[in-house]
């Protein structure tokens, strides 16, 4: 997240103890997921649900920390939390002149094949579901790309839900 050092201290100085000892390193993932993990009071066996508003909740709290602190520039906001059962990943930029990175996903089954070095994407509802940065295949045939400031949620019976981050711009 550009200008992190700006709000670094913010964050640390918000976390309980037990988020606070999460973190090992100086990277902003590990103060964001320290940041989700207080927020989700170290819950597990989540809904769906339970995790995209967690996971809002904690963009959230990223902004405020950064309009605090006057970071005032753009920060792409592009995470991806699971439990195992549920997934959800966001693609989002703060400023609303700014793309974020891309973010795609596709779901059904998937054929190797040897001959063409690639992978056929079959597309099946409540098939297996790939999310990823870039279509892994040599077509993006399949493949759905999620659009700026969206999320993808993936529930336990691998329905996908793709809707708009309720959180406005910074600027």
């Amino acid at each position: 997240m550009d200008q992190f050092p700006n709000f670094k201290r913010s964050i640390l100085n918000s976390l309980s103890d037990k988020a606070f000892n999460l973190i090992k390193g100086n990277t902003d993932s590990e103060y964001a997921f320290a940041l989700f993990m207080d927020t989700i009071d170290f819950r597990d066996n989540l809904l769906a649900e339970e995790l995209k508003l967690a996971l809002y909740e904690t963009i959230r709290r990223i902004i405020q920390f950064r309009i605090d602190n006057g970071a005032n520039t753009n920060a792409f906001i592009n995470f991806a939390v699971s439990d195992g059962i549920s997934t959800v990943a966001t693609r989002f930029a703060t400023d609303a002149n700014s793309q974020p990175a891309s973010l795609f996903y596709t779901q059904g089954t998937f054929d190797y094949e040897q001959l063409a070095d690639d992978i056929t994407v079959n597309k099946e509802s409540n098939g297996n579901i790939i999310i990823c940065s870039e279509p892994l295949t040599e077509t993006s045939e399949g493949w759905i790309k999620v659009a700026r400031n969206h999320a993808i949620v993936v529930d336990s019976n691998n329905s996908v839900t793709v809707e708009a981050i309720p959180i406005p711009f910074q600027s």
